[in-house]
Formats: structure tokens, sequence, C-alpha cells
């Protein structure tokens, strides 16, 4: 049923959803996301409707619009304003999400991103986020990844060959802004890994067929179960061209581009060997095999691995507000096997980089003790700010939230950066 504009003015009865409200055990009816969102616009233009409130929306919009300036600058593309119509829907719930994409919309098109999805629908280029369940540097990556989309779309259409705007859109999806400068070229979480085992063990994907997949071949191998490595190669191609040293690879990038802005022409393939030879001199190889992980995600990675640790100490009422403190309770949590801590954070945990610096600040704007009082939790626990020279800095707030099994409130930490 389409009744997206018509919902503005009177909601339609299809997609209230029972939920649990505060301590109540019988389900209470929600409107449905049509009738709970906002409008907003960007100080770019960019179009937005979210049910989170307008500092979150502002946010997630600055991205939108800060990264389609970035891919001004990268591609070096117009097109006609008429034809760029992008349009931002923000979601709490990702089944949500799902139900309006279906039942609002006529969709093309369709590009699914982990948290965000992509597509052509009669109100422009649309990019649908959902921010629950899942984690900030996950969304923004999702996030960025999808205004690649959305941004190539009115430009080149289905031209783009798959490899090349999944690369591009993973090398997107993985860029940072460090106080207002922009960082470039940080792999997406878990490619280097990935792409290193698959290097020592002979099971890189022949890049010939890779770049020779069309849009139908490239879907069917993704559900084959090879989308981690076909994703990671893209990345790890468009990468070497920007950053592998060859002059020959940004040239080829640029002129790819232009040719499909000016002729509509497909690129041939890059300059890459089609089946490296693991026991050749192959500059790209080398490549593969020295990536890192970066300093910028690997800090904000570590916040996330942090949080639950100062969660649990709170729920035990042992707040956590001294560094020393803080990494041996982080010592422990790595090594207890009952957490079944990610590996990833375990290595990071058990020992916090000694360059880290970490302080912590009393609240910003803390609630009045009558507002603490009716919502029964205590004072708010300090602020743990984390910075580490060359990735920026991260912060660890703590917000009230209302459990809606229990009804009961308490402090939850929440990762800002």
């Amino acid at each position: 049923m389409q009744c997206w504009f018509a919902l503005l003015l009177a909601p339609c009865l299809v997609g209230w959803l029972p939920v649990h409200a505060g301590s109540q055990e019988s389900p209470t009816l929600r409107p449905p996301w049509t009738a709970r969102s906002s409008p907003f616009v960007g100080d770019s233009g960019l179009r937005a409707r979210s049910e989170r409130p307008a500092g979150e929306t502002r946010a997630l919009v600055d991205l939108v619009e800060r990264t389609r300036a970035v891919l001004e600058t990268l591609l070096a593309v117009e097109t006609t304003r008429a034809l760029d119509r992008p349009l931002l829907l923000v979601f709490d719930d990702p089944r949500e999400l799902d139900l309006v994409v279906r039942t609002e919309f006529i969709v093309t098109d369709l590009r699914e991103r982990g948290t965000a999805c992509s597509f052509v629908a009669d109100e422009g280029q649309v990019i649908a986020l959902a921010l629950g369940g899942s984690d900030p540097l996950t969304i923004q990556q999702d996030l960025k990844s999808s205004v690649l989309d959305q941004y190539l779309l009115p430009r080149f259409g289905t031209l783009v060959p798959p490899w090349l705007q999944e690369g591009l859109a993973q090398y997107v999806g993985a860029l940072h802004l460090v106080d207002g400068a922009l960082v470039q070229g940080e792999p997406p979480v878990g490619f280097p890994t990935l792409l290193r085992e698959a290097l020592e063990t002979d099971e890189l994907l022949d890049f010939d067929v890779l770049f020779e997949l069309d849009a139908e071949s490239w879907e069917r191998r993704k559900r084959a179960g090879e989308a981690g490595l076909m994703e990671a190669q893209s990345w790890a191609v468009v990468h070497y061209l920007m950053h592998g040293g060859d002059p020959e690879g940004p040239r080829w990038l640029r002129s790819a581009i232009r040719e499909l802005a000016d002729r509509d022409v497909v690129p041939g393939r890059p300059p890459i060997r089609g089946a490296p030879d693991p026991d050749s001199d192959d500059p790209f190889l080398r490549h593969l095999a020295n990536l890192e992980s970066g300093p910028v995600t690997g800090l904000r990675r570590l916040a996330l691995c942090i949080r639950p640790v100062l969660a649990h100490a709170e729920i035990e009422s042992n707040r956590i507000e001294d560094g020393t403190v803080l990494r041996a309770a982080c010592a422990r949590w790595a090594d207890d096997p009952a957490r079944d801590v990610d590996p990833f954070c375990a290595r990071l945990l058990a020992r916090l980089p000694t360059t880290l610096e970490v302080g912590f600040k009393p609240a910003r704007n803390p609630p009045s003790p009558r507002e603490l009082r009716e919502r029964g939790v205590p004072a708010p626990p300090a602020a743990l700010h984390l910075e580490q020279p060359g990735s920026g800095s991260v912060t660890i707030e703590w917000v009230i939230e209302r459990d809606p099994r229990t009804g009961r409130a308490s402090w939850q930490p929440r990762v800002r950066w």
C-alpha cells in the first residue's frame, strides 16, 4: 500500500506495532514510523526523515553531506540537480525499516549494506538506516558506503562494474574525519586479516574473474558465500590504485571514472595481475601482505571493546573512574573465559597501549537531583576520554535508558567521536 505522503497528514493503520511501555506487562500500540518520524533538511539541502532526536539526526545528515563533499573531490563527477535527489530515512528498528521499505516505496536498484540500504524510488535516491542492534563504527561505515551507492546512481546508473562500485563503497565507508581533517586509506574492519589469510592459503579469488563479473553473477557468487572475499579484494584493488605507490594506479582510476562520466564507456581491467603468483615479486601482493589496521579505526574499536567493561562495573556498583583501575579491569575482562570476549578485543584489553592517554571527566549537563530521584538513578558516572597520537580521540559518555521489560532506568555507556 502506497501511503508515504498521505501518512504525513493521516497515518495509515498498517504498521502500528505492539511494544512494551515502561514496566507494563501488556503491550501497547505504537504509531508507525511514518507517523513518529519528522522531516529534517541539512545545511546543503539534503532531505531526511527520522525518528531520532534532532541532534542525532543532524549528526547523521552532516556525515552524509560531508561524505558527499569528499566524493565530489575524489570523483569530480557532476550531474544535474534534477537527477540528484538524495533522501535519508533513519529508523531505530531494522525490522521496521524492512517493513516501511517494502510497503511504502516502489523500489528499484536495491543495495543492502548491513545496517543500511539504498534504492531508487519516486522520491529520489534513498538511503534507509537502522541504528538499533549495531555499534556506531559499523553504522557509520555502512552509511558512508551507502552514500557512495546513492551518489553513483544519478551519475552512472548501472554502468559501474560491480567490483569497482564495491571497492569504492568499502573505501569510502572507511574514511574518517579527525579534528576536521580527512583520513583516507584505513582498511575496513577485518579486511587485513582476511586478505592475508587468503593470500597465505592461496584462496584469493582470481582477479580476472572478479573484474569480469556482471551484476547478476556478482550477486549469485555473494549468495554462494564469497561476499567477504569479493568485498575485501575489491577494496584492496581500489586501495592499491590510490595508495600503492604506482603512479599508473591513480591515473587509471581517474581515467576510468572520466570515461564512464563522459562517454558511458565501461573501464577495462586495472593494472593488477589476474592470478597473482605468490612466488613472484608482485607489488600488489606485497601491498596485500603489508596491510595493517588503521590507527583511527583501532582507537574507535578499542573504545567499543572497553564499553562493556564499564557497563558491567556500573551494574556491579563498582564504578571505574581511574586509569589504573581501568587497565586492571580490562585485563581481567580479557582473561575471563566466561566473557567469551572477541579475540580482537581480548588482545587489546589484555594490555592497553602505553601511548593511550586515559582521562575521566565529570558528566556534561547532568540531570538535576530531582530528576535523578524521579528516574531512580544515582548521579552519573564520569565520562571516559581516550586519546592516542595520530588516532584522534574518543569519549565514552553515559545516558539514562529504561529497560522495556522491567521498567527500571539505569546509566548506560555510549561511545562518541
